[in-house]
Protein backbone atom coordinates (compact mmCIF):
# COMPACT_ATOMS: atom_id res chain seq x y z
CA UNK A 1 0.00 0.00 0.00
CA UNK A 2 2.85 2.07 0.37
CA UNK A 3 4.44 1.74 -2.56
CA UNK A 4 1.26 2.31 -4.64
CA UNK A 5 1.03 6.13 -2.48
CA UNK A 6 4.32 7.03 -3.29
CA UNK A 7 4.00 6.44 -6.81
CA UNK A 8 0.69 8.11 -7.58
CA UNK A 9 0.63 10.78 -4.73
CA UNK A 10 2.86 12.69 -6.27
CA UNK A 11 1.20 13.06 -10.36
CA UNK A 12 -1.98 13.32 -8.53
CA UNK A 13 -0.99 15.77 -5.97
CA UNK A 14 0.66 18.51 -8.19
CA UNK A 15 -2.78 18.31 -9.73
CA UNK A 16 -4.34 19.64 -6.61
CA UNK A 17 -1.52 22.04 -6.21
CA UNK A 18 -2.37 23.70 -9.86
CA UNK A 19 -6.10 24.09 -8.64
CA UNK A 20 -5.29 25.54 -5.54
CA UNK A 21 -2.38 27.79 -7.03
CA UNK A 22 -5.53 29.10 -9.36
CA UNK A 23 -7.78 29.02 -7.02
CA UNK A 24 -5.49 31.29 -4.47
CA UNK A 25 -2.36 32.66 -5.88
CA UNK A 26 -2.33 32.73 -9.59
CA UNK A 27 -6.04 34.14 -10.68
CA UNK A 28 -5.06 35.37 -13.80
CA UNK A 29 -6.02 32.82 -16.60
CA UNK A 30 -3.93 34.68 -18.69
CA UNK A 31 -0.80 33.49 -16.80
CA UNK A 32 -2.22 29.37 -17.36
CA UNK A 33 -3.42 29.62 -21.09
CA UNK A 34 0.59 31.15 -21.63
CA UNK A 35 1.89 28.52 -19.87
CA UNK A 36 -0.19 25.86 -21.68
CA UNK A 37 0.93 27.13 -24.98
CA UNK A 38 4.70 26.38 -23.81
CA UNK A 39 4.07 23.04 -22.54
CA UNK A 40 2.34 22.25 -26.03
CA UNK A 41 4.52 24.09 -28.45
CA UNK A 42 7.76 23.58 -26.58
CA UNK A 43 8.18 21.45 -23.67
CA UNK A 44 5.89 18.49 -24.37
CA UNK A 45 6.83 17.81 -27.95
CA UNK A 46 10.80 17.62 -26.71
CA UNK A 47 9.69 15.03 -24.80
CA UNK A 48 8.58 13.27 -26.98
CA UNK A 49 10.66 13.81 -29.80
CA UNK A 50 13.43 12.42 -27.23
CA UNK A 51 12.14 8.82 -26.65
CA UNK A 52 10.89 7.86 -30.12
CA UNK A 53 14.12 9.28 -31.18
CA UNK A 54 15.60 7.19 -29.33
CA UNK A 55 13.23 4.16 -28.76
CA UNK A 56 13.66 0.81 -30.24
CA UNK A 57 11.12 -0.18 -33.12
CA UNK A 58 12.49 -3.79 -33.66
CA UNK A 59 10.33 -5.33 -31.18
CA UNK A 60 7.88 -7.58 -31.97
CA UNK A 61 5.37 -6.39 -29.71
CA UNK A 62 4.34 -3.14 -31.89
CA UNK A 63 2.06 -4.94 -33.81
CA UNK A 64 0.31 -6.45 -30.88
CA UNK A 65 0.40 -3.10 -29.16
CA UNK A 66 -1.65 -1.39 -31.97
CA UNK A 67 -4.15 -4.31 -32.37
CA UNK A 68 -5.11 -4.15 -28.51
CA UNK A 69 -5.36 -0.04 -28.82
CA UNK A 70 -7.51 0.11 -32.21
CA UNK A 71 -9.72 -2.84 -30.84
CA UNK A 72 -10.30 -1.76 -27.89
CA UNK A 73 -11.05 1.90 -29.08
CA UNK A 74 -13.48 0.71 -31.87
CA UNK A 75 -15.69 -1.54 -29.03
CA UNK A 76 -15.32 1.40 -27.08
CA UNK A 77 -16.32 3.76 -29.42
CA UNK A 78 -19.65 1.69 -30.70
CA UNK A 79 -20.98 1.15 -27.19
CA UNK A 80 -20.72 4.83 -26.49
CA UNK A 81 -22.94 5.63 -29.95
CA UNK A 82 -25.31 2.57 -29.17
CA UNK A 83 -25.72 3.86 -25.51
CA UNK A 84 -27.05 6.77 -26.58
CA UNK A 85 -29.10 6.10 -28.86
CA UNK A 86 -30.93 3.74 -26.90
CA UNK A 87 -31.29 6.15 -24.59
CA UNK A 88 -33.10 8.74 -27.23
CA UNK A 89 -29.89 11.17 -26.31
CA UNK A 90 -29.26 14.05 -29.63
CA UNK A 91 -26.18 14.69 -30.90
CA UNK A 92 -24.81 17.68 -29.53
CA UNK A 93 -24.88 15.06 -26.21
CA UNK A 94 -23.94 11.83 -28.01
CA UNK A 95 -20.98 13.37 -29.47
CA UNK A 96 -19.88 14.87 -25.81
CA UNK A 97 -20.03 11.26 -24.29
CA UNK A 98 -17.94 9.61 -27.26
CA UNK A 99 -15.15 11.74 -26.42
CA UNK A 100 -15.55 11.28 -22.84
CA UNK A 101 -15.74 7.72 -23.68
CA UNK A 102 -12.98 7.06 -26.21
CA UNK A 103 -10.09 10.39 -25.62
CA UNK A 104 -7.26 10.73 -22.98
CA UNK A 105 -5.12 12.89 -21.28
CA UNK A 106 -1.91 11.61 -22.63
CA UNK A 107 0.30 14.08 -20.53
CA UNK A 108 -1.02 12.47 -17.37
CA UNK A 109 -0.32 8.97 -18.92
CA UNK A 110 3.01 10.08 -19.55
CA UNK A 111 3.61 11.54 -15.99
CA UNK A 112 2.83 8.06 -14.69
CA UNK A 113 4.27 6.09 -17.01
CA UNK A 114 7.43 7.49 -15.76
CA UNK A 115 6.89 7.85 -12.28
CA UNK A 116 6.03 4.26 -12.13
CA UNK A 117 8.26 2.38 -15.08
CA UNK A 118 10.86 5.30 -15.78
CA UNK A 119 12.18 6.16 -19.29
CA UNK A 120 11.00 2.55 -20.15
CA UNK A 121 7.31 3.88 -19.24
CA UNK A 122 7.93 7.00 -21.66
CA UNK A 123 9.45 5.63 -24.55
CA UNK A 124 6.36 2.75 -24.36
CA UNK A 125 3.97 5.56 -23.85
CA UNK A 126 4.85 7.80 -26.49
CA UNK A 127 4.39 4.28 -28.88
CA UNK A 128 1.00 4.31 -27.72
CA UNK A 129 0.03 7.76 -28.64
CA UNK A 130 1.70 7.72 -32.11
CA UNK A 131 -1.66 5.03 -32.65
CA UNK A 132 -3.66 6.93 -29.72
CA UNK A 133 -3.68 10.31 -31.28
CA UNK A 134 -4.28 9.84 -35.17
CA UNK A 135 -6.94 7.31 -34.06
CA UNK A 136 -8.52 9.60 -31.12
CA UNK A 137 -8.03 12.84 -32.80
CA UNK A 138 -8.88 12.07 -36.89
CA UNK A 139 -11.36 8.98 -36.35
CA UNK A 140 -13.37 10.22 -32.96
CA UNK A 141 -13.28 13.94 -33.94
CA UNK A 142 -14.32 13.26 -37.11
CA UNK A 143 -17.70 10.92 -36.23
CA UNK A 144 -18.26 14.06 -33.74
CA UNK A 145 -18.34 16.27 -36.89
CA UNK A 146 -20.04 14.15 -38.60
CA UNK A 147 -23.15 13.63 -36.37
CA UNK A 148 -23.24 17.71 -35.64
CA UNK A 149 -22.56 18.31 -39.49
CA UNK A 150 -25.59 16.08 -39.38
CA UNK A 151 -27.68 17.83 -37.43
CA UNK A 152 -26.90 21.12 -38.32
CA UNK A 153 -26.48 21.08 -42.25
CA UNK A 154 -25.16 24.44 -42.88
CA UNK A 155 -22.37 25.29 -44.99
CA UNK A 156 -19.77 26.68 -42.49
CA UNK A 157 -19.88 23.56 -40.60
CA UNK A 158 -17.50 22.14 -43.30
CA UNK A 159 -15.13 24.75 -43.28
CA UNK A 160 -14.62 24.17 -39.63
CA UNK A 161 -14.22 20.77 -39.73
CA UNK A 162 -11.57 21.38 -42.84
CA UNK A 163 -9.70 23.71 -39.91
CA UNK A 164 -10.43 22.03 -37.37
CA UNK A 165 -8.47 18.28 -39.46
CA UNK A 166 -5.88 20.87 -40.62
CA UNK A 167 -5.05 21.83 -36.62
CA UNK A 168 -4.63 18.16 -36.16
CA UNK A 169 -2.29 17.61 -39.04
CA UNK A 170 -0.30 20.56 -37.44
CA UNK A 171 -0.52 19.17 -33.99
CA UNK A 172 2.92 19.84 -32.68
CA UNK A 173 2.38 16.40 -30.12
CA UNK A 174 1.73 14.23 -33.07
CA UNK A 175 4.64 15.72 -35.79
CA UNK A 176 7.36 15.33 -32.96
CA UNK A 177 6.16 12.01 -32.15
CA UNK A 178 6.53 11.20 -35.86
CA UNK A 179 9.92 13.11 -36.65
CA UNK A 180 11.03 10.84 -33.75
CA UNK A 181 9.96 7.67 -35.33
CA UNK A 182 11.52 9.03 -38.25
CA UNK A 183 15.04 9.98 -36.88
CA UNK A 184 14.86 6.54 -35.12
CA UNK A 185 14.67 4.92 -38.18
CA UNK A 186 16.85 6.32 -40.35
CA UNK A 187 19.73 6.91 -37.98
CA UNK A 188 18.96 5.31 -34.74
CA UNK A 189 21.67 7.12 -32.64
CA UNK A 190 21.48 9.77 -30.33
CA UNK A 191 23.22 13.45 -31.08
CA UNK A 192 24.80 14.18 -28.07
CA UNK A 193 23.80 17.76 -27.83
CA UNK A 194 20.58 18.32 -29.77
CA UNK A 195 19.50 15.01 -27.22
CA UNK A 196 20.86 16.09 -23.61
CA UNK A 197 19.20 19.50 -24.46
CA UNK A 198 15.93 17.79 -25.05
CA UNK A 199 16.29 15.53 -22.28
CA UNK A 200 17.00 18.77 -20.34
CA UNK A 201 13.43 20.68 -21.62
CA UNK A 202 11.39 17.46 -21.73
CA UNK A 203 12.44 16.96 -17.84
CA UNK A 204 10.26 20.41 -17.05
CA UNK A 205 7.56 19.46 -18.68
CA UNK A 206 5.47 16.67 -17.20
CA UNK A 207 5.59 18.06 -13.68
CA UNK A 208 4.35 21.66 -15.39
CA UNK A 209 1.55 20.46 -17.18
CA UNK A 210 -0.02 18.62 -14.48
CA UNK A 211 -0.22 22.00 -12.55
CA UNK A 212 -1.67 23.18 -15.33
CA UNK A 213 -4.38 20.51 -15.47
CA UNK A 214 -5.41 21.28 -11.97
CA UNK A 215 -5.35 25.05 -13.14
CA UNK A 216 -8.20 24.34 -15.47
CA UNK A 217 -10.55 22.10 -13.24
CA UNK A 218 -14.23 23.78 -12.86
CA UNK A 219 -15.58 22.26 -9.66
CA UNK A 220 -18.07 24.23 -9.72
CA UNK A 221 -19.50 24.37 -12.91
CA UNK A 222 -20.90 21.28 -13.29
CA UNK A 223 -23.83 20.40 -16.19
CA UNK A 224 -26.50 18.65 -14.52
CA UNK A 225 -27.19 15.95 -17.09
CA UNK A 226 -25.96 13.53 -14.94
CA UNK A 227 -26.31 10.20 -16.83
CA UNK A 228 -24.57 11.17 -19.81
CA UNK A 229 -21.75 12.09 -17.68
CA UNK A 230 -22.02 8.59 -15.91
CA UNK A 231 -22.25 6.92 -19.54
CA UNK A 232 -18.87 8.47 -20.15
CA UNK A 233 -17.17 7.73 -16.91
CA UNK A 234 -18.28 3.90 -16.75
CA UNK A 235 -17.64 3.10 -20.56
CA UNK A 236 -13.39 5.57 -20.14
CA UNK A 237 -12.85 4.24 -16.90
CA UNK A 238 -14.20 0.88 -15.83
CA UNK A 239 -15.44 -0.90 -19.86
CA UNK A 240 -12.42 0.21 -21.54
CA UNK A 241 -9.58 -0.51 -19.24
CA UNK A 242 -11.37 -4.18 -18.92
CA UNK A 243 -11.31 -4.31 -22.32
CA UNK A 244 -7.45 -3.27 -22.47
CA UNK A 245 -6.57 -5.68 -20.16
CA UNK A 246 -8.10 -8.60 -21.14
CA UNK A 247 -6.70 -8.08 -25.15
CA UNK A 248 -3.46 -7.14 -23.85
CA UNK A 249 -3.44 -10.23 -22.36
CA UNK A 250 -4.79 -12.63 -25.01
CA UNK A 251 -2.09 -11.14 -27.18
CA UNK A 252 0.56 -11.46 -24.78
CA UNK A 253 2.25 -7.96 -23.90
CA UNK A 254 4.52 -7.76 -21.73
CA UNK A 255 3.65 -6.38 -18.06
CA UNK A 256 4.90 -2.82 -18.61
CA UNK A 257 3.12 -2.73 -21.99
CA UNK A 258 0.39 -4.46 -20.66
CA UNK A 259 -0.07 -1.78 -17.88
CA UNK A 260 0.63 1.41 -19.68
CA UNK A 261 -2.05 0.65 -22.39
CA UNK A 262 -4.48 0.14 -19.27
CA UNK A 263 -3.29 3.12 -18.07
CA UNK A 264 -5.33 5.46 -21.16
CA UNK A 265 -8.15 3.88 -20.15
CA UNK A 266 -8.69 4.79 -16.41
CA UNK A 267 -7.10 8.90 -17.11
CA UNK A 268 -9.73 11.61 -17.78
CA UNK A 269 -11.04 12.54 -21.32
CA UNK A 270 -8.12 15.26 -23.44
CA UNK A 271 -8.86 18.83 -22.21
CA UNK A 272 -8.98 19.64 -26.03
CA UNK A 273 -12.75 17.53 -25.92
CA UNK A 274 -13.48 21.12 -24.68
CA UNK A 275 -12.54 23.14 -27.61
CA UNK A 276 -13.81 20.43 -30.38
CA UNK A 277 -17.42 20.41 -28.91
CA UNK A 278 -17.58 24.41 -28.85
CA UNK A 279 -15.74 24.68 -32.56
CA UNK A 280 -18.28 22.50 -33.30
CA UNK A 281 -21.42 23.14 -32.05
CA UNK A 282 -21.52 20.63 -29.60
CA UNK A 283 -22.66 20.79 -26.18
CA UNK A 284 -19.30 21.67 -24.59
CA UNK A 285 -21.17 22.59 -20.95
CA UNK A 286 -21.47 19.01 -20.86
CA UNK A 287 -18.31 18.73 -21.81
CA UNK A 288 -16.24 20.63 -19.46
CA UNK A 289 -18.48 18.67 -16.81
CA UNK A 290 -17.39 15.56 -18.13
CA UNK A 291 -13.86 16.33 -17.93
CA UNK A 292 -13.71 17.91 -14.73
CA UNK A 293 -15.86 14.49 -13.02
CA UNK A 294 -13.50 12.04 -14.60
CA UNK A 295 -10.42 13.93 -13.34
CA UNK A 296 -11.91 14.04 -9.65
CA UNK A 297 -12.59 9.89 -10.39
CA UNK A 298 -9.15 9.39 -11.47
CA UNK A 299 -8.44 10.11 -7.94
CA UNK A 300 -9.84 6.83 -7.30
CA UNK A 301 -9.10 4.94 -10.25
CA UNK A 302 -5.37 5.46 -10.88
CA UNK A 303 -4.24 4.39 -7.29
CA UNK A 304 -7.03 1.60 -7.30
CA UNK A 305 -5.07 0.59 -10.86
CA UNK A 306 -1.50 0.48 -9.80
CA UNK A 307 -2.52 -1.34 -6.59
CA UNK A 308 -4.32 -3.98 -8.71
CA UNK A 309 -1.31 -3.91 -11.35
CA UNK A 310 0.88 -4.27 -8.27
CA UNK A 311 -1.27 -7.25 -7.31
CA UNK A 312 -1.14 -9.00 -10.76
Amino acid sequence: MTSIITSVAPVLSLIVIGYVARKFLIHDMNFWDKSNRLLYWILMPTLLFYHTSTIDLSSGNIGKFATVILTCLGIATVLSLITTKLLGYDVKVTSSVLQGATRHNSFIVLALAGKLFGDEGIAITTLGLAIFIPVTNIVVVGIVAGLLQKKEKTDGLNKVVFDLILSILKNPILISICSGLLFSLIYGKEIIVLHDTMNLLGNSALPFVLLVIGANLRIMRLSSKSIPIAISVTIKMIVLPILLFFTANYLNLTDIETSIVILFGVVPTAASSFSVARQLGGDYDLMGSIITVQTLVSFISIPLLVGLLQVY
